[in-house]
Order: C-alpha cells, then structure tokens, then sequence
C-alpha cells in the first residue's frame, strides 16, 4: 500500500483561510516536492530553495561553496519525504 504525506501551505500575513492543502506520495524526493509546490502555489521556479527540518538542511548542490558546514546540505535530488517524516 502506497503512504502519502499531507502538506498544509499559507501565505505568511494572510487568514488561514487563503491557503492550499495537497497529497504527495512519501517516496516523493524534495526536489521533486519543491516543483510541486511551485505548481501548487502558482509560481514560476525563479528562486532557489532550501528546507530546513530538524537537523535536515535539504536543497540544490552546487560545488563546494564553504558555507556549507557544520550542517551540510543533503541533495534533495536524493533523499524522500519518507526518509525525513514519520508517515
């Protein structure tokens, strides 16, 4: 049987009212979470992006830039909500 993690997003300043909920299967990597939400949010993938869970910095890699450390980033090409969230 296939998991699923819900997602809750809101706009920061807004009701609660003026937010989006969605499902994504939990083997979802957070690169591939990261595309969702712009698609979900109405965005256009212009930013770079990070997400920070507990002691998880998750995001793009580039060469090594040296400020990296001491919690360096995991790729988030290679990792899965699974991996990080209880589900």
């Amino acid at each position: 049987m296939k998991k699923y993690s819900s997602f809750e997003l809101h706009w920061k300043g807004l009701p609660l009212k003026y937010g989006v909920n969605f499902l994504v299967p939990s083997n979802t990597t957070f690169y591939r979470l990261h595309h969702i939400i712009q698609i979900v949010m109405g965005w256009e993938n212009y930013h770079l992006y990070e997400i920070t869970l507990d002691s998880y910095r998750i995001g793009q890699q580039f060469e090594d830039d040296g400020f990296n450390a001491p919690n360096k980033i995991i790729d988030s090409k290679t990792i899965t909500i699974g991996d990080v969230l209880q589900v």
